[in-house]
């Protein structure tokens, strides 16, 4: 809308439909048709529709800077609303943005109330305003209401269950409680396996080169991946307003604190994150264990970046007699991106101290999931109550129990002890380090094989001292 001929007789028709379909009866095509006709009737033609989609727990308004550029642009120009309610949620918001349209020289009209410019019209606009601040309150209250009404009687109250579950419903089609979805369950599970001994971007790899299904259309992203791990439902248990639901877990209660801890271990310490420079996330200060990242200074021949540790770079004042770190050598991004880059290559090529540097292999030793043991077991010892009470004979009751046979017994196939491990071959691993580094040239690249090693780089005053990487 680059131009408009006469502001004073052209109209912006303000559409609002809120996502809570329980709270919206109110839609686009019954609010065009109010306005258009509340415009035909003031003889106002509509030159623009700006239509805004609201969820509950989205206050930002996009539509109301747009609004305001109109207003500013268009001094004089009529916005029309089929509603307060349509406006906004809120006395203040509803009044807000009609009194800013008002301030900006536009006009605001309310279909069926008029010119809110009219002293007379406001008053009756502030009382609707005031009501459906109210209705919207009512409609809040009868959700949470519902919600919780929902969980306590052992239902799902609202959203989408985790992934790797199904909603059930019983017979009058209403929700439930979530059931293991055979489909993707399994690579929950590969991913809370996997993470008791590797990273998160091992684990991404791995179930990528698998070919679990994912989460979403993108596939296997670290996202994903943490996106699982962060939650606690895989265990069978969803608080709802102080209500706790329990249903079948994915994993068990042990295994979501190991890989808790786990996690939390590898956490990187806080400070400077910035994935412009090479060693940022992946060195850390020997003296303090602090992250070591970027510092700079500005001087009037221009700005210099160097490497420093983050503890060490603090100058407040000392606090509880708490000493800052003494490692405060500032080192030029330039020189260690090289020198750093290089002294890890030779500790990694070298079989002799590769040895050090790597953590032993991982014990191999598994086990069929306590959960879906105990469920199996169960299944079977139902399957078999009929014949002990003798109602069916030996062969009935076979037949019942067989497939819970059958799955127990790939089950132990599956997490049969596996074979003592070969001897890790360090000559031949650090070929395969000499090659990757050899291979990683720009920064995105080398980054992503220091991701991939869950490279720790210690670096004192005199430089690197020492390494740690994942076994792969």
């Amino acid at each position: 809308m680059t131009s408009v001929p006469d502001p004073t007789r052209a109209l912006v028709g303000g559409i609002r439909v809120s996502t809570d379909a329980q709270a919206d009866r109110y839609g686009p095509e019954r609010q065009k048709q109010d306005i258009e006709h509340e415009a035909q009737r003031e003889g106002l033609h509509v030159i623009r529709w700006v239509e805004e989609s609201i969820s509950g727990a989205n206050h930002d308004r996009a539509a109301e800077n747009e609004y305001y550029t109109l207003a500013r642009t268009h001094p004089g120009l009529n916005f029309m609303f089929s509603h307060p309610n349509r406006v906004g949620r809120h006395v203040e918001v509803i009044v807000g943005i009609a009194r800013r349209i008002h301030q900006l020289g536009g006009t605001v009209w309310i279909a069926g109330l008029g010119n809110l410019r009219d002293s007379r019209n406001w008053k009756y606009f502030l009382r609707d305003a005031a009501e459906a601040e109210s209705d919207y309150q009512n409609i809040v209250h009868q959700m949470v209401t519902g919600k919780r009404s929902k969980a306590a009687s052992g239902r799902w109250p609202h959203g989408a269950v985790p992934w790797g579950y199904v909603l059930q419903r019983d017979h009058k089609g209403r929700s439930t409680l979530p059931a293991l979805d055979p489909e993707t369950a399994p690579a929950v599970r590969r991913v809370f396996e996997l993470s008791e001994s590797q990273g998160q971007t091992k684990v991404l790899y791995v179930m990528r080169e698998e070919g679990w299904p994912a989460p979403t259309v993108a596939g296997w992203t670290i996202r994903t991946v943490s996106n699982i791990l962060n939650n606690e439902r895989y265990t069978g248990r969803a608080l709802f307003q102080g209500i706790t639901l329990d249903f079948d877990p994915i994993i068990e209660r042990d295994q979501w604190e190991r890989v808790q801890a786990r996690r939390s271990s590898r956490k990187r310490e806080s400070g400077p994150r910035d994935t412009s420079l090479l060693w940022a996330g992946h060195a850390r200060c020997s003296c303090c264990g602090s992250a070591v990242g970027r510092d700079g200074t500005v001087t009037a021949s221009g700005s210099y970046i160097y490497y420093r540790c983050w503890k060490a770079r603090k100058t407040a004042t000392l606090r509880e007699g708490r000493e800052l770190c003494p490692n405060s050598r500032g080192w030029s991004t330039k020189e260690a991106d090289a020198a750093w880059w290089a002294w890890v290559a030779d500790q990694i090529t070298d079989p002799a101290t590769l040895q050090g540097v790597l953590p032993p292999p991982p014990p191999q030793e598994v086990h069929i999931p306590p959960a879906r043991l105990a469920e199996l077991e169960a299944a079977i010892a139902r399957a078999w109550e009929p014949f002990a009470a003798g109602k069916v004979t030996q062969a009935v009751a076979e037949r019942l129990a067989a497939p819970y046979n059958v799955e127990l017994e790939r089950l132990k196939a599956e997490y049969a002890p596996a074979p003592e491990p070969e001897p890790m071959d360090y000559a031949e691993l650090a070929a395969d380090f000499g090659t990757a580094m050899q291979g990683a040239q720009s920064l995105e690249e080398r980054r992503e094989l220091l991701a991939l090693l869950n490279v720790r780089l210690y670096v004192g005053p005199d430089g690197p001292e020492r390494l740690t990487l994942e076994s792969l």
